[in-house]
Protein backbone atom coordinates (compact mmCIF):
# COMPACT_ATOMS: atom_id res chain seq x y z
CA UNK A 1 0.00 0.00 0.00
CA UNK A 2 1.01 3.54 -0.54
CA UNK A 3 -0.42 6.55 0.84
CA UNK A 4 -0.10 10.37 0.12
CA UNK A 5 -0.77 12.48 3.26
CA UNK A 6 -1.77 16.15 2.23
CA UNK A 7 -0.35 18.70 4.67
CA UNK A 8 2.26 18.00 7.25
CA UNK A 9 0.57 15.10 9.39
CA UNK A 10 3.36 13.88 11.54
CA UNK A 11 1.69 11.92 14.43
CA UNK A 12 0.06 10.11 11.48
CA UNK A 13 2.68 10.04 9.09
CA UNK A 14 4.32 7.91 11.79
CA UNK A 15 1.23 5.49 11.75
CA UNK A 16 1.19 5.23 8.38
CA UNK A 17 4.34 4.45 8.19
CA UNK A 18 3.79 1.19 9.54
CA UNK A 19 1.13 -0.28 7.18
CA UNK A 20 2.33 0.62 3.93
CA UNK A 21 5.21 -0.35 1.63
CA UNK A 22 5.71 3.71 1.00
CA UNK A 23 4.22 7.58 2.32
CA UNK A 24 4.62 10.71 0.61
CA UNK A 25 3.76 13.93 2.47
CA UNK A 26 2.99 16.94 0.39
CA UNK A 27 4.84 20.21 1.96
CA UNK A 28 3.60 23.74 1.17
CA UNK A 29 6.79 26.31 1.79
CA UNK A 30 4.42 29.21 1.67
CA UNK A 31 2.28 27.80 4.93
CA UNK A 32 3.30 29.14 8.60
CA UNK A 33 3.69 25.13 9.46
CA UNK A 34 6.29 24.71 7.28
CA UNK A 35 8.61 24.84 10.04
CA UNK A 36 7.98 21.54 11.27
CA UNK A 37 9.66 20.29 8.34
CA UNK A 38 12.07 18.69 10.65
CA UNK A 39 9.82 16.39 12.18
CA UNK A 40 8.78 14.72 8.79
CA UNK A 41 12.31 14.54 7.22
CA UNK A 42 12.43 10.68 7.32
CA UNK A 43 9.31 10.39 4.54
CA UNK A 44 9.83 11.11 0.62
CA UNK A 45 8.18 15.06 0.76
CA UNK A 46 6.84 16.46 -2.50
CA UNK A 47 6.30 20.05 -2.70
CA UNK A 48 3.49 21.52 -3.99
CA UNK A 49 2.98 24.96 -2.42
CA UNK A 50 -0.49 27.18 -2.00
CA UNK A 51 -2.07 23.61 -2.48
CA UNK A 52 -5.08 24.09 -1.09
CA UNK A 53 -5.79 27.54 -2.23
CA UNK A 54 -9.15 27.97 -4.47
CA UNK A 55 -7.36 29.68 -7.14
CA UNK A 56 -4.97 27.36 -7.21
CA UNK A 57 -7.03 24.53 -6.89
CA UNK A 58 -6.92 22.83 -11.35
CA UNK A 59 -3.12 23.25 -10.70
CA UNK A 60 -2.85 21.50 -7.72
CA UNK A 61 -5.74 18.74 -8.99
CA UNK A 62 -3.27 18.32 -12.31
CA UNK A 63 -0.27 18.35 -9.65
CA UNK A 64 -1.45 15.61 -7.79
CA UNK A 65 -2.97 13.24 -10.46
CA UNK A 66 0.46 13.18 -11.41
CA UNK A 67 1.55 12.10 -8.06
CA UNK A 68 -1.12 9.40 -7.97
CA UNK A 69 -0.25 7.76 -11.12
CA UNK A 70 3.72 8.12 -10.37
CA UNK A 71 4.00 6.65 -6.90
CA UNK A 72 0.70 3.98 -7.65
CA UNK A 73 -0.99 6.00 -4.48
CA UNK A 74 -3.61 3.70 -2.89
CA UNK A 75 -4.90 5.84 -0.27
CA UNK A 76 -4.66 9.72 0.14
CA UNK A 77 -5.27 10.83 3.69
CA UNK A 78 -6.44 14.40 4.46
CA UNK A 79 -6.43 16.60 7.47
CA UNK A 80 -8.45 19.84 6.94
CA UNK A 81 -11.73 20.90 4.50
CA UNK A 82 -9.72 22.56 1.72
CA UNK A 83 -7.68 19.25 1.24
CA UNK A 84 -10.60 17.01 1.82
CA UNK A 85 -11.91 18.74 -1.63
CA UNK A 86 -8.94 19.16 -3.27
CA UNK A 87 -8.68 15.24 -2.72
CA UNK A 88 -11.78 14.45 -3.89
CA UNK A 89 -11.78 16.34 -7.08
CA UNK A 90 -8.55 14.45 -7.48
CA UNK A 91 -9.91 11.54 -7.37
CA UNK A 92 -12.62 12.01 -9.33
CA UNK A 93 -9.72 13.44 -11.85
CA UNK A 94 -7.59 10.14 -12.29
CA UNK A 95 -10.12 7.75 -11.97
CA UNK A 96 -8.50 5.14 -10.12
CA UNK A 97 -11.41 3.86 -8.47
CA UNK A 98 -9.59 1.75 -5.92
CA UNK A 99 -8.01 5.05 -4.38
CA UNK A 100 -9.40 5.17 -0.35
CA UNK A 101 -9.91 8.66 0.34
CA UNK A 102 -9.46 9.34 4.32
CA UNK A 103 -9.57 12.57 6.18
CA UNK A 104 -9.45 13.97 10.11
CA UNK A 105 -9.61 16.84 11.99
CA UNK A 106 -7.78 18.28 14.80
CA UNK A 107 -10.02 21.26 15.38
CA UNK A 108 -11.85 20.77 18.67
CA UNK A 109 -13.88 24.58 17.86
CA UNK A 110 -15.57 22.74 14.75
CA UNK A 111 -17.25 20.02 16.63
CA UNK A 112 -18.35 22.13 19.56
CA UNK A 113 -20.40 24.42 16.88
CA UNK A 114 -23.25 22.62 15.94
CA UNK A 115 -23.42 24.28 12.34
CA UNK A 116 -19.56 23.75 11.31
CA UNK A 117 -19.99 20.19 13.23
CA UNK A 118 -22.90 19.43 10.63
CA UNK A 119 -21.39 20.50 7.49
CA UNK A 120 -18.07 19.23 7.97
CA UNK A 121 -20.47 16.19 8.16
CA UNK A 122 -21.86 16.63 5.32
CA UNK A 123 -18.68 17.09 3.74
CA UNK A 124 -16.93 13.85 5.08
CA UNK A 125 -20.43 11.77 4.42
CA UNK A 126 -19.77 12.53 0.29
CA UNK A 127 -16.18 13.17 -0.21
CA UNK A 128 -14.40 10.84 1.62
CA UNK A 129 -14.84 6.88 2.46
CA UNK A 130 -13.64 7.08 5.55
CA UNK A 131 -12.69 9.66 8.66
CA UNK A 132 -10.19 8.95 11.56
CA UNK A 133 -12.47 10.65 14.98
CA UNK A 134 -9.80 11.63 17.84
CA UNK A 135 -12.17 10.77 20.48
CA UNK A 136 -15.80 9.04 20.52
CA UNK A 137 -17.35 12.83 21.55
CA UNK A 138 -16.51 13.25 17.86
CA UNK A 139 -17.84 10.05 16.69
CA UNK A 140 -21.27 10.46 18.21
CA UNK A 141 -21.29 13.97 16.99
CA UNK A 142 -20.75 12.32 12.93
CA UNK A 143 -23.62 9.54 14.25
CA UNK A 144 -25.82 12.17 14.94
CA UNK A 145 -25.26 13.77 11.72
CA UNK A 146 -26.06 10.62 9.39
CA UNK A 147 -22.35 9.76 8.61
CA UNK A 148 -22.17 5.78 8.77
CA UNK A 149 -20.64 4.64 11.48
CA UNK A 150 -18.80 1.43 9.83
CA UNK A 151 -16.58 4.55 8.47
CA UNK A 152 -15.28 5.90 10.92
CA UNK A 153 -12.20 4.93 13.25
CA UNK A 154 -12.48 6.27 16.72
CA UNK A 155 -8.65 6.57 18.08
CA UNK A 156 -6.57 8.48 20.39
CA UNK A 157 -3.73 10.86 19.10
CA UNK A 158 -0.75 8.62 18.77
CA UNK A 159 2.47 9.28 20.13
CA UNK A 160 6.20 7.74 20.47
CA UNK A 161 7.16 6.94 24.26
CA UNK A 162 10.30 6.57 23.54
CA UNK A 163 11.34 10.15 22.72
CA UNK A 164 10.22 10.85 26.34
CA UNK A 165 12.22 10.77 29.24
CA UNK A 166 10.25 9.89 32.03
CA UNK A 167 9.99 10.40 35.46
CA UNK A 168 11.45 8.51 38.06
CA UNK A 169 11.52 10.83 41.22
CA UNK A 170 8.16 11.68 42.68
CA UNK A 171 9.41 13.93 45.64
CA UNK A 172 9.01 17.26 45.69
CA UNK A 173 12.78 18.99 45.53
CA UNK A 174 12.50 21.90 46.33
CA UNK A 175 9.90 24.63 48.26
CA UNK A 176 7.87 25.14 45.29
CA UNK A 177 5.75 22.39 43.17
CA UNK A 178 6.34 22.78 39.87
CA UNK A 179 3.34 22.49 37.85
CA UNK A 180 3.49 23.01 33.88
CA UNK A 181 0.61 23.41 30.91
CA UNK A 182 1.63 23.33 27.43
CA UNK A 183 -1.13 24.94 25.05
CA UNK A 184 -1.52 28.14 22.72
CA UNK A 185 -2.35 31.32 24.85
CA UNK A 186 -6.49 31.44 24.36
CA UNK A 187 -9.11 31.79 26.34
CA UNK A 188 -10.68 28.41 26.03
CA UNK A 189 -7.61 26.80 26.69
CA UNK A 190 -8.72 27.88 30.45
CA UNK A 191 -5.09 29.42 31.34
CA UNK A 192 -7.20 32.08 33.25
CA UNK A 193 -9.10 28.98 35.76
CA UNK A 194 -5.24 28.11 36.43
CA UNK A 195 -4.07 31.18 37.17
CA UNK A 196 -7.10 31.86 39.81
CA UNK A 197 -6.15 28.19 41.21
CA UNK A 198 -2.79 29.06 41.65
CA UNK A 199 -4.11 32.43 43.29
CA UNK A 200 -6.29 30.23 45.86
CA UNK A 201 -3.45 28.12 46.98
CA UNK A 202 -1.51 31.43 47.48
CA UNK A 203 -3.97 32.48 49.99
CA UNK A 204 -3.96 28.82 51.90
CA UNK A 205 -0.25 29.75 52.08
CA UNK A 206 0.83 27.08 49.73
CA UNK A 207 3.71 28.02 47.16
CA UNK A 208 3.79 26.46 43.70
CA UNK A 209 5.47 27.44 40.87
CA UNK A 210 3.89 27.82 37.01
CA UNK A 211 5.07 27.29 33.65
CA UNK A 212 2.97 28.55 30.96
CA UNK A 213 3.81 26.95 27.52
CA UNK A 214 2.19 27.92 24.31
CA UNK A 215 2.17 30.58 21.90
CA UNK A 216 0.33 33.92 22.33
CA UNK A 217 -2.86 33.74 19.71
CA UNK A 218 -5.18 35.91 21.33
CA UNK A 219 -3.25 38.90 22.93
CA UNK A 220 -5.76 40.56 24.49
CA UNK A 221 -6.55 37.44 26.43
CA UNK A 222 -2.65 37.20 27.36
CA UNK A 223 -2.38 40.83 28.62
CA UNK A 224 -5.70 40.29 30.62
CA UNK A 225 -3.88 37.24 32.66
CA UNK A 226 -0.70 39.30 32.61
CA UNK A 227 -2.92 42.18 34.48
CA UNK A 228 -4.61 39.30 36.77
CA UNK A 229 -0.94 38.28 37.57
CA UNK A 230 0.42 41.24 38.97
CA UNK A 231 -3.07 42.62 40.56
CA UNK A 232 -2.48 39.29 42.61
CA UNK A 233 1.35 39.31 43.36
CA UNK A 234 1.77 36.09 41.83
CA UNK A 235 5.00 36.83 39.09
CA UNK A 236 7.16 34.70 41.42
CA UNK A 237 4.56 32.17 41.11
CA UNK A 238 3.89 32.22 37.17
CA UNK A 239 6.37 32.44 34.34
CA UNK A 240 5.43 32.34 30.46
CA UNK A 241 7.57 30.48 28.02
CA UNK A 242 6.01 31.28 24.78
CA UNK A 243 6.41 28.30 22.45
CA UNK A 244 9.32 25.78 23.04
CA UNK A 245 10.69 23.33 20.38
CA UNK A 246 9.23 19.81 20.42
CA UNK A 247 12.59 18.32 21.04
CA UNK A 248 13.07 20.34 24.13
CA UNK A 249 9.64 19.62 25.60
CA UNK A 250 10.44 15.98 25.66
CA UNK A 251 13.78 16.29 27.45
CA UNK A 252 12.22 18.53 30.28
CA UNK A 253 8.86 17.89 30.98
CA UNK A 254 9.40 14.85 33.24
CA UNK A 255 11.36 17.47 35.44
CA UNK A 256 8.18 19.39 36.83
CA UNK A 257 5.67 17.66 39.18
CA UNK A 258 2.56 18.41 37.84
CA UNK A 259 0.89 18.59 34.78
CA UNK A 260 -2.42 20.39 34.99
CA UNK A 261 -4.53 20.79 31.78
CA UNK A 262 -7.51 23.30 32.20
CA UNK A 263 -8.97 23.45 28.57
CA UNK A 264 -12.69 23.76 28.36
CA UNK A 265 -12.88 22.10 25.03
CA UNK A 266 -10.70 19.15 23.70
CA UNK A 267 -10.87 16.72 21.50
CA UNK A 268 -7.47 13.84 22.10
CA UNK A 269 -5.04 16.80 23.67
CA UNK A 270 -1.56 15.36 22.73
CA UNK A 271 -0.48 17.68 25.57
CA UNK A 272 -1.51 15.12 28.07
CA UNK A 273 -0.13 12.32 26.24
CA UNK A 274 3.16 13.96 26.31
CA UNK A 275 2.49 14.27 30.05
CA UNK A 276 1.47 10.59 30.31
CA UNK A 277 4.58 9.79 28.12
CA UNK A 278 6.95 11.84 30.36
CA UNK A 279 5.09 9.86 33.84
CA UNK A 280 3.93 12.84 35.03
CA UNK A 281 0.54 12.92 37.25
CA UNK A 282 -2.07 14.92 35.42
CA UNK A 283 -4.99 17.17 36.46
CA UNK A 284 -7.25 17.44 33.60
CA UNK A 285 -10.66 18.68 32.61
CA UNK A 286 -13.78 16.71 31.86
CA UNK A 287 -14.29 17.61 28.60
CA UNK A 288 -14.39 16.64 25.08
CA UNK A 289 -12.15 12.89 24.55
CA UNK A 290 -10.01 13.81 27.65
CA UNK A 291 -12.02 11.06 29.89
CA UNK A 292 -11.14 8.72 27.13
CA UNK A 293 -7.69 9.15 27.64
CA UNK A 294 -7.42 9.69 31.58
CA UNK A 295 -9.44 7.68 33.94
CA UNK A 296 -10.09 9.67 36.94
CA UNK A 297 -7.80 8.59 40.08
CA UNK A 298 -6.03 5.95 37.71
CA UNK A 299 -3.89 7.77 35.70
CA UNK A 300 -5.03 10.99 36.25
CA UNK A 301 -7.42 13.20 38.24
CA UNK A 302 -10.83 14.46 35.98
CA UNK A 303 -11.71 18.05 37.44
CA UNK A 304 -14.82 20.43 36.44
CA UNK A 305 -13.44 23.31 33.65
CA UNK A 306 -13.98 26.58 34.63
CA UNK A 307 -14.10 25.75 38.30
CA UNK A 308 -10.66 27.28 40.18
CA UNK A 309 -11.84 26.00 43.44
CA UNK A 310 -12.04 22.80 42.43
CA UNK A 311 -8.86 22.38 40.54
CA UNK A 312 -6.66 24.32 43.46
CA UNK A 313 -8.32 21.43 45.47
CA UNK A 314 -6.79 18.13 43.27
CA UNK A 315 -3.55 20.43 43.12
CA UNK A 316 -3.46 20.60 46.73
CA UNK A 317 -4.18 16.61 47.42
CA UNK A 318 -1.12 15.72 44.93
CA UNK A 319 1.48 17.93 45.85
CA UNK A 320 0.61 16.93 49.80
CA UNK A 321 0.55 12.56 48.67
CA UNK A 322 3.60 11.59 47.31
CA UNK A 323 1.96 8.16 46.94
CA UNK A 324 -0.69 9.23 44.75
CA UNK A 325 1.50 11.38 42.57
CA UNK A 326 3.33 8.29 42.13
CA UNK A 327 0.70 5.86 41.61
CA UNK A 328 -0.96 7.97 39.28
CA UNK A 329 2.36 9.11 37.28
CA UNK A 330 3.08 5.34 36.84
CA UNK A 331 -0.20 4.45 35.47
CA UNK A 332 0.10 7.23 33.01
CA UNK A 333 3.25 6.41 31.38
CA UNK A 334 2.14 2.56 31.22
CA UNK A 335 -1.10 3.60 29.86
CA UNK A 336 0.65 5.73 26.87
CA UNK A 337 2.80 2.61 26.22
CA UNK A 338 0.14 -0.03 26.22
CA UNK A 339 -2.79 2.19 24.62
CA UNK A 340 -1.09 5.25 22.43
CA UNK A 341 1.89 3.95 20.13
CA UNK A 342 1.54 4.22 16.66
CA UNK A 343 1.83 0.55 16.30
CA UNK A 344 -1.37 0.06 18.27
CA UNK A 345 -2.95 2.70 15.98
CA UNK A 346 -1.60 1.50 13.26
CA UNK A 347 -2.78 -2.40 13.58
CA UNK A 348 -6.39 -0.75 14.28
CA UNK A 349 -6.07 1.51 11.28
CA UNK A 350 -4.88 -1.47 8.69
CA UNK A 351 -8.23 -3.37 9.45
CA UNK A 352 -10.29 -0.25 9.00
CA UNK A 353 -8.66 0.20 5.63
CA UNK A 354 -9.12 -3.17 4.46
CA UNK A 355 -13.23 -2.88 5.85
CA UNK A 356 -13.60 0.34 3.71
CA UNK A 357 -11.84 -1.45 0.77
CA UNK A 358 -15.39 -3.60 1.45
CA UNK A 359 -17.84 -0.95 1.92
CA UNK A 360 -16.98 1.86 -0.49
Amino acid sequence: MNTLIIGQNTKMAKVFSLISDNVYITIDKTNNNYRRYDEISEFPTIELNNITEFKNIFNSCINLKKIIHENNIDVIFTNEVKSMIVAYLTYIMSKKRKIILLSISHNSYTWCNNIKAFIYSYLIKFLTHGFVSLSSFVTNILISNNVNINRIFTTSNPIEQNLFECKTNYYISNNKPTLVYIGVQNIDKGQRTLIESINILKRKGIEVHLTLIGDIVDTNYHLQNLSYINDHNLTDNITFLGKVENNEIRITLHKYDLYICPSYMEMSPYNILEAKSAGLPIIATNVGGIPEIITNRMDGIIVNPKKPDELSDSIELLISNVNLRKEIGLNAYQNACRKHTPQNVADSLSQFISKLYIIK
